[in-house]
């Protein structure tokens, strides 16, 4: 029985991470394009 709820404790940590990472990449994403958005409003001033 402690076994098996490690697995599915392991299991459940494998689906955090991948969120965690997921969300870090969004987070990421949207960090690069803020000055990419202030540098196109200093282009259309």
């Amino acid at each position: 029985m402690f076994v098996r709820y490690e697995f599915y404790d392991l299991i459940e940590n494998q689906f955090f991470v991948a969120r965690l990472r997921r969300a870090t990449k969004n987070w990421f994403s949207i960090l690069l394009l803020i000055p990419k958005l202030r540098f196109i409003r200093q282009i259309n001033a």
